[in-house]
């Protein structure tokens, strides 16, 4: 049988781990944003629309990754993810609706209109 003073020390310790293991309450973010069509023949300068960072996947292959010079990056690189059935791939193509350009950027420093991208195909 334990002594008295074990068992207020066990308690003692039960409470401090209960109380540690509360989660705290935080105020919520609130993230507001729009949305507008880019017109077909548009050239998005990513230069001047990505002040803070920007990227552009899939210049002169699907792995080709171009983003801008002189900056942390905030942007990430994109995962393919994967289908149950395990067909999924990325391909470049060379065709976009609209240009992209920028002159800020590294491993290019500038393009002009380009149409190149890269989406993911699943099956």
């Amino acid at each position: 049988m334990k002594s008295p003073q074990v068992k207020t020390w066990s308690g003692f310790i039960a409470l401090a781990a209960a109380v540690c293991l509360v989660p705290t309450l935080s105020s919520a973010a609130t993230l507001a944003g729009s949305y507008a069509s880019i017109p077909r023949n548009a050239d998005i300068n990513l230069s001047a629309a990505g002040s803070v960072d920007w990227v552009h996947w899939g210049l002169h292959t699907e792995t080709t990754i171009n983003r801008k010079a002189g900056v942390t990056s905030r942007i990430g690189d994109f995962s393919l993810v994967d289908t149950p059935m395990g067909f999924a791939f990325v391909y470049q193509y060379s065709d976009n609706y609209n240009g992209y350009s920028w002159s800020d950027g590294t491993p290019e420093v500038a393009v002009t209109d380009t149409t190149t991208g890269v989406p993911s195909l699943q099956l």
